[in-house]
């Protein structure tokens, strides 16, 4: 009697257990699907980060970060351009946005937004009025647009195309002077596929990666000509080059799981490495603060490195982030992490 009564008791609680998973499941799989594609917005994030960090909002998948005058813009793959309200810098508010299918680099000079995407181009966008930002023009393109630089009259791109089972990329340079007709004045073809560029005075550096015969590192091109760029010289790196930024002859480059590699380039022909330091994770991009530099080290946050001696860099901070860090700004005392899912701002280290 005692066994026929434990059975159906067991029978009882065991239907019990199922009835509360089926109830919880639309729930559970709500979570999912909102982690996976999150809606942005959302700036109430609680997790265990560093006490540097001031503000976030979560974003669909935050690209790339710039921020200027209190405003941020980001590049999202999801959602293309947000243009963020930073006056209350713990809760920064999406006021607009411009949608990008593909969009894979951002540059803002001035008044004008550029949006490189693997669909749509080259987006120029006037940014005038924050919340109400207008399509200028765009510049179509055979390839894939990746990586983009601007001065005040020029648009340097580069497009990336497979031929044959290769990749190369294209090194191309457009007349900006009237944003509303931007014109093709010069390029460089069939060049290893470039992931980054950055240009200074005469030159523009660019960091690459050729599966051809499995080579990554700096290409400099002569740029004092702009209607006759010329390859002036490269260096090649042991990790796979990333993101690059430039101070006196100095070229910072993020090396991936190489970390940071800092490149003598005073003989452009013949660049040297100066020094270099190794990182927990993946070195996606570095940012400049005079004697430092921070560094996106992916999901272990952001390095802060002395290099006051270029032969010697060395650790000097560390930043735990919300997500993966991938891409820094430097404005003022605060540094904008493009974070994952999230943007997130920290106090500088």
């Amino acid at each position: 009697m005692n066994y026929k009564r434990n059975f159906i008791v067991k029978i009882i609680i065991s239907a019990a257990i199922v009835c509360l998973f089926l109830s919880l499941l639309p729930a559970c799989k709500d979570m999912v699907s909102k982690s996976k594609n999150p809606e942005p917005g959302n700036n109430s994030i609680t997790t265990d980060t560093d006490s540097s960090i001031v503000g976030n909002i979560e974003l669909g998948f935050c690209k790339k970060v710039i921020a200027l005058n209190k405003i941020a813009f980001t590049l999202d793959s999801y959602y293309g351009l947000n243009i963020l309200d930073l006056e209350n810098i713990n809760e920064p508010v999406i006021i607009s946005s411009v949608r990008a299918p593909q969009p894979n680099d951002l540059f803002i000079i001035e008044s004008t937004a550029y949006i490189s995407d693997y669909i749509k181009g080259i987006m120029i966008i006037d940014i005038v009025d924050y919340k109400n930002p207008v399509a200028v023009s765009s510049i179509s393109s055979p390839n894939q647009t990746f990586s983009i630089y601007c001065t005040d009259s020029y648009l340097f791109v580069t497009t990336q195309y497979t031929y044959f089972e290769k990749k190369f990329s294209n090194f191309v340079i457009y007349d900006i002077s009237d944003k509303a007709n931007p014109v093709q004045i010069s390029y460089l073809d069939k060049l290893p596929w470039i992931n980054d560029v950055f240009v200074d005075r005469s030159y523009a550096y660019l960091a690459f990666d050729d599966s051809a015969d499995d080579t990554t590192g700096l290409i400099i091109i002569d740029i004092s000509e702009i209607n006759n760029p010329v390859l002036k010289g490269r260096f090649d790196t042991d990790g796979f080059a990333m993101n690059l930024n430039v101070k006196e002859d100095i070229v910072f480059l993020a090396d991936d799981q190489k970390g940071l590699k800092v490149i003598d380039v005073k003989d452009k022909e013949k660049p040297v490495l100066a020094g270099s330091i190794t990182l927990e994770n993946h070195t996606g991009d570095i940012a400049l603060d005079g004697d430092f530099v921070y560094a996106a080290d992916g999901y272990n946050g952001v390095k802060k490195i002395s290099i006051k001696n270029i032969n010697a860099p060395e650790i000097s901070g560390s930043i735990n982030t919300l997500g993966f860090a991938r891409n820094l700004y430097i404005s003022g005392k605060y540094l904008y992490i493009a974070d994952g899912n999230f943007l997130t701002i920290s106090e500088k280290l």
